[in-house]
């Protein structure tokens, strides 16, 4: 074949002339210079920049494609042809909401076009004036093949998170807006790769909910029903209440946006798993989170309220503590929060010390402690720790009891009973009597101000036997 060719087209009538499969809809001008010369099936499987190239220019085109849910609109641009690739030295357009301007390479197009199964890649370098992931997680939505069992005309369950697995990516990005859910973020920039239908980044930075955030990790979405994401996610001096607020509370009611403010520096390493709805699936979610949080305040807490035999209720509702730090742990729909020193404004326990777990169906169990002479810990710290007010806060975010603890609930109860003396019981009963007298029960010997009586505890782990990580 030798042709050379050069047309003014007008987009509806050339693809109502030649139909394609993979387009519904498309109107518009454009502009073709077209140039083959080779044998049809040099042509058809790689050709050469000499045996194929030309210039599409595209001026304001409508394409509807069947596998998208949004048209992509105003397209504008010049697509050069270079054998068996396409250079785009300028494209823009709109994909829904969402918009692009760029340039790239798109590789092994005339194979990809002519050949089922054939890879795709695209090198480009795109910007953004806003990405609307509520439409763009969802837009690539292929007709469903019946499977074996599946009646003709029925359609599977969901429409999941769909990539195809032809198509690979190298993409440099920024975008001046971006949307997901609640989400609302500025000035978004990094890489992204996508290959064998499984998304890799090296590092995205993002500004939102008044911080800075930066995420690297991969994705996998080679099941559309199960995505898993392998993530690093940190965070900069991003206000607590609009971070509670833009992942809707993490999905409980105990402590909210409203009870919280203060700015989070932290660092997570996440494992999660998602539906064909992007719902999490919390019961394989794993974390390992280190934050720090200044400037922290607690507003108009309940719990709080019911400590009104520390301070009065006025302080209790406004309380505001100095820089926290600690490390959680995600595991088994459960959050562990090892032991952490709170320092507040609240005279009568400046010093509060909080251990416990916390489980997504809002299960609580915290164990805290007051010293009650602060001002001797210094001088006692290399031995006993004084005495000691300890509470316990158990039930759920509606239901909940705060109630006082006896002295560290016989910790050294196993140790004494166990393997030293299993040969005398009498003794072994009588040890933790002797033992846990001197670390401090007249802490709560008095029971004038006691909340609730307290109730036969059930067994509970010791400081140091939390999960190890």
């Amino acid at each position: 074949m030798q042709l050379q060719a050069r047309a003014e087209l007008d987009v509806a009538r050339a693809v109502r002339f030649f139909p394609l499969a993979t387009v519904r809809q498309a109107r518009g001008n454009a502009t073709v210079r077209l140039r083959l010369n080779g044998r049809l099936q040099d042509l058809r499987h790689r050709p050469t920049a000499a045996q194929a190239s030309g210039e599409l220019a595209l001026r304001d085109v409508y394409l509807q494609l069947r596998d998208f849910r949004q048209p992509f609109t105003h397209l504008t641009g010049r697509l050069q042809l270079q054998g068996s690739d396409v250079a785009v030295p300028a494209l823009s357009g709109e994909l829904g909401n969402s918009d692009f301007r760029g340039r790239g390479t798109l590789r092994n197009v005339t194979r990809w076009l002519l050949q089922p199964g054939q890879p795709l890649r695209l090198e480009a370098v795109v910007a953004s004036r806003l990405l609307d992931f509520n439409q763009l997680l969802y837009a690539y939505q292929p007709a469903a093949t019946p499977s074996a069992g599946q009646k003709q005309g029925s359609t599977t369950k969901g429409d999941g998170l769909r990539v195809p697995a032809s198509i690979a990516l190298n993409l440099q990005t920024t975008a001046a807006q971006l949307r997901f859910r609640r989400l609302r973020g500025r000035t978004l920039r990094g890489t992204l790769h996508l290959q064998d239908r499984v998304f890799t980044s090296p590092g995205l930075t993002l500004l939102a909910a008044g911080g800075q955030v930066s995420v690297r990790g991969r994705v996998d979405v080679r099941q559309p029903q199960l995505v898993k994401a392998s993530t690093v996610v940190g965070c900069q001096q991003v206000p607590l209440d609009s971070l509670f607020y833009v992942f809707e509370d993490f999905g409980q009611q105990f402590i909210t946006q409203r009870h919280l403010r203060g700015r989070l520096t932290a660092t997570a390493e996440v494992d999660s798993y998602f539906d064909q709805h992007l719902t999490p699936l919390t019961d394989r979610l794993e974390a390992e989170v280190h934050a720090t949080v200044r400037q922290g305040e607690l507003l108009n807490f309940e719990p709080m309220q019911k400590l009104s035999f520390l301070a009065s209720r006025a302080t209790l509702r406004h309380l505001r503590f100095a820089e926290l730090q600690n490390r959680l742990y995600v595991q088994s729909r459960t959050v562990y929060v090892p032991e952490m020193d709170i320092r507040s404004n609240v005279k009568a326990a400046s010093l509060i010390r909080v251990t416990g777990t916390h489980t997504f169906d809002q299960q609580m169990d915290y164990h805290v402690r007051i010293p009650l002479l602060p001002g001797l810990l210094p001088q006692v710290r290399a031995g006993a720790e004084g005495p000691m007010l300890r509470l316990a806060i158990q039930g759920n975010e509606r239901d909940f009891t705060i109630r006082y603890e006896r002295a560290a609930r016989e910790p050294t109860a196993p140790v004494v009973a166990g393997p030293a003396t299993g040969t005398r019981p009498s003794s072994a009963s009588s040890a933790p009597r002797t033992t846990a007298a001197p670390i401090g029960p007249a802490a709560v010997a008095k029971p004038s101000f006691e909340i609730k009586k307290p109730v036969k505890k059930p067994a509970q782990p010791q400081t140091g036997e939390y999960f190890d990580f």
